[in-house]
């Protein structure tokens, strides 16, 4: 099943997720951690394929499989509460999802004291979730810590570090501090054409952003450039 989601072949890769369930259940291995992983994975198929009450529903099977037998401070069950924290933000489910990314980042912090290399990017997306949430004072205390956390993980100059630069970058062309969004998104822009060049979808995001921000600024001189990369970019990344 791995193999095949790699490769982006996802209803084979459903197909084996599903050969992997029915082998467990006939072996009477319906509770051990194997299973739990192997629901997590089906639930990951599915969302990837845009199944998304599928998605939730295997989820919430291997949930309760931790919550009542497993236990809760493995890191499989902090990734789960991370993957259906982020499931229930992109269908705007917001206080499930706030409830579940709060979870993960206390087994995160009391259980293995910050070490996870998930942690960071944990931080990111709970930004992301107060940002959907209109929430900006906790978007910008959780893209911070993020940033800082993935300085010292990845280095300054790595595609993590870049995605939360442009985060941040729209949060705070959303609360109109133009300057600040300036800084990010070039920023952002910037790593991202020495790592994945012009080419990439990140790339052209980026440009995009920065053109809007100048836009905002008054600065239309400057916005015409970036936004042309960003239609150059996007013809060739799609």
């Amino acid at each position: 099943a791995s193999y095949y989601r790699d490769k982006d072949e996802y209803e084979i890769a459903n197909d084996y997720a599903e050969i992997a369930i029915d082998f467990y259940a006939k072996a009477k291995q319906l509770r051990t951690e194997e299973y739990a992983e192997v629901l997590i994975e089906a639930g990951e198929i599915n969302e990837d394929m845009d199944e998304i009450a599928t998605a939730e529903r295997y989820y919430l099977k291997a949930l309760a499989l931790y919550e009542k037998e497993i236990g809760e401070k493995s890191r499989a069950y902090v990734y789960l509460l991370h993957v259906l924290g982020s499931l229930y933000d992109d269908i705007e489910e917001y206080a499930d999802a706030e409830q579940l990314y709060l979870k993960a980042l206390h087994i995160h912090e009391k259980v293995y004291k910050k070490k996870l290399g998930s942690y960071a990017g944990l931080l990111n997306d709970m930004g992301v979730l107060y940002l959907d949430m209109g929430d900006y004072a906790k978007a910008e205390q959780y893209y911070l810590k993020s940033l800082s956390r993935k300085k010292k993980q990845y280095g300054p100059k790595s595609t993590n570090y870049a995605d939360t630069e442009y985060n941040l970058g729209r949060l705070y062309a959303k609360t109109k501090d133009y300057e600040k969004a300036q800084r990010y998104h070039l920023a952002a822009l910037q790593l991202r054409e020495e790592l994945k060049g012009k080419e990439s979808k990140d790339y052209a995001a980026s440009a995009r952003e920065l053109a809007s921000v100048y836009i905002q600024k008054g600065e239309d001189e400057n916005g015409v450039h970036p936004h042309k990369e960003s239609l150059e970019s996007y013809k060739k990344a799609f």
